[in-house]
């Protein structure tokens, strides 16, 4: 025969189980919540589409005109034109991400890019200066100023390292809001996370894993 000390303690220590209403709704907002983070980082690189890239045309005037009337023709809006007098601007400007690649009209004609601006950018100039040797007979050469590392000529890395930086922003975000009491204290923690994080990855796909570049 149990003491009612022994029945009182075992009552105290049984948890109630869960309802399966409660179950079934757990498990529905469960895969509610992974389809919109699903939905969240595949709907842009889907259905996004190249539009306004900005490249430079230099050279000539005359010819100038005549490859800006040929991109336009082609592709409308895929490209914003500007015009420069010669390489040494385009370069400067490919620099300072004025613009994301240029076509240099010379003997031969010359399309600059800078890969590790952007790999899907360099993608559309090399091809652009492919159909441009081909429709105008003249000999095009293709050079990449800024390009990926050795360690990572595709780019993977960035994209790899992405999803880490994301889940990582989250838990930081949470263990600041769980932890640290105070509006000013949690803006102050939340502002040095950031900048402590930024400097650890930077480092990270730099100096380690050669990813970054520049």
């Amino acid at each position: 025969m149990s003491s009612p000390s022994l029945e009182v303690h075992g009552q105290l220590s049984a948890k109630p189980v869960t309802p399966w209403p409660k179950v079934l709704i757990t498990a529905l907002m469960s895969a509610v919540a992974i389809s919109i983070i699903v939905l969240a980082f595949s709907w842009p690189t889907v259905t996004s589409e190249p539009k306004s890239i900005p490249l430079m045309i230099a050279g000539p005037e005359q010819q100038v005109e005549m490859v800006q009337d040929q991109l336009e023709d082609a592709q409308p809006d895929l490209f914003d034109i500007t015009t420069g007098d010669d390489r040494d601007a385009a370069v400067e400007d490919i620099e300072h991400r004025d613009v994301y690649g240029a076509i240099v009209i010379g003997q031969p004609v010359e399309v600059l890019s800078a890969s590790a601006n952007n790999a899907a950018t360099g993608q559309i100039l090399h091809r652009v200066g492919e159909q441009l040797g081909q429709k105008t007979g003249m000999p095009v050469t293709q050079t990449d100023l800024i390009p990926f590392s050795e360690n990572d000529p595709n780019g993977a890395g960035l994209g790899v390292l992405s999803f880490p930086m994301v889940m990582g922003g989250l838990a930081g975000g949470i263990v600041i809001g769980l932890q640290v009491i105070g509006g000013g204290r949690k803006i102050v923690a939340v502002l040095l996370y950031g900048v402590l994080a930024g400097f650890a990855v930077t480092a990270l796909g730099g100096p380690l894993l050669d990813v970054f570049q520049r």
